[in-house]
């Protein structure tokens, strides 16, 4: 099966499983006006943390990767909720990985958890970057959070993340780290929280099959 990660362009063979979570925006709605009232209002209050928040998620959303680093660093400099200021981090660490910049990517995602130590989508964010720099033990560290971590009820909650994407990446990272028992059990996991994605189906029964040839 082939290896996904956006890092490597899907070119690299006979890796074991697959992943293609990513970040998407919300193509449901029209954010055509939202960007310029946006900066309107950072540059008549440019102290309120809120609105660089909301500015940094509308840069991001426009792919707009130099202007979501600038405005994250408004963001933590204007201070506000930790939430914000963690989700703020997440989009400076993607937009530094799109921008061909692991370093500084890295960096921002750790940013993201120092913020919010608690919130389980500031450690997916850096198990799934761990991921794609196939650095396993690190994507296993931050994704086996989902073990101990209570959700909260905020509008920056991913249920997704909660519910399964953690699961995927503890399989895949477990996998590589010879924990092969505890790898297709988070498959099993990921499944029943999202029993359409074939993606996992298809991993777990690699994962078995191999297994049963070793």
């Amino acid at each position: 099966m082939e290896y996904y990660g956006d890092f490597f362009g899907g070119e690299e063979k006979s890796v074991v499983v697959k992943s293609t979570v990513r970040h998407k925006p919300d193509d449901d709605k029209s954010r055509s006006q939202y960007l310029p009232m946006l900066e309107m209002a950072v540059a008549e209050s440019p102290g309120d943390a809120r609105m660089w928040a909301y500015l940094t998620r509308e840069y991001f959303f426009h792919d707009k990767w130099r202007k979501t680093i600038e405005s994250a660093e408004e963001m933590l400099k204007a201070g506000g909720w930790y939430i914000e200021r963690a989700a703020s981090c997440r989009a400076a660490g993607e937009a530094f990985t799109k921008l061909n910049n692991n370093e500084m990517a890295r960096d921002w995602f750790v940013k993201g958890v120092k913020e919010a130590p608690d919130q389980l989508e500031a450690w997916y964010s850096l198990a799934q970057f761990n991921y794609e720099i196939r650095n396993w033990q690190g994507c296993w560290d931050s994704a086996i959070k989902v073990e101990t971590l209570q959700r909260e009820k905020h509008y920056l909650v991913n249920g997704d993340v909660w519910n399964w994407k953690c699961f995927d990446l503890l399989s895949i990272a477990g996998w590589y780290l010879d924990k092969k028992e505890e790898a297709m059990e988070y498959a099993v996991k990921a499944i029943q929280a999202n029993p359409t994605e074939e993606r996992l189906k298809d991993n777990l029964k690699w994962m078995q099959k191999d297994n049963d040839n070793i």
